[in-house]
């Protein structure tokens, strides 16, 4: 990605929570796997396909003239009791880190014998210095948990969605 400005020291996105699973998505807003997973939208185009389909009736407005769109997802589970959450993005040596707040049951829990999906679908702010659209669908993102141990990095695979 030559052209872009690239630091060390990260730069805080500001982001807005535009929707998240409840006991579980429509069927259209599926992960289809059952690992962490996400998908980036930096334009209208891809953005309207998606959101038609998993929104049905009201699709959030983005305007991607200084936003892009951050869907995060747990992964396909066999009970309720899952949940994930977005805490921090921020914009790192030319791509994007992200803190997860990942909620799973505890032992001897009651959960609903249901299959979740847990997802969560933000507005994230465009850092200074970001690619053009057509390139930031493709930035790279690295992923942490945080837990009593300090920050832990997770995997999270991309998901090629209409």
């Amino acid at each position: 990605m030559s052209g872009c400005e690239q630091s060390s020291t990260p730069q805080p996105l500001e982001f807005e929570l535009l929707t998240k699973s409840g006991l579980g998505p429509p069927p259209s807003m599926s992960s289809g796997t059952d690992a962490l997973a996400y998908r980036v939208f930096a334009d209208n185009e891809s953005w309207a396909r998606f959101s038609k389909s998993a929104f049905h009736d009201s699709v959030p407005a983005v305007s991607f003239d200084d936003a892009f769109v951050l869907c995060v997802y747990q992964g396909e589970k066999s009970t309720g009791g899952y949940a994930i959450a977005v805490e921090d993005v921020q914009w790192v040596e030319g791509g994007l880190r992200v803190v997860l707040n990942l909620t799973e049951p505890r032992p001897g829990d009651m959960l609903i014998q249901v299959i979740t999906d847990p997802f969560a679908v933000y507005r994230v702010k465009k850092p200074s210095g970001a690619p053009d659209a057509a390139a930031l669908d493709d930035v790279r993102l690295s992923f942490v948990r945080r837990s009593d141990a300090g920050e832990v990095p997770v995997q999270a695979r991309k998901l090629a969605l209409p």
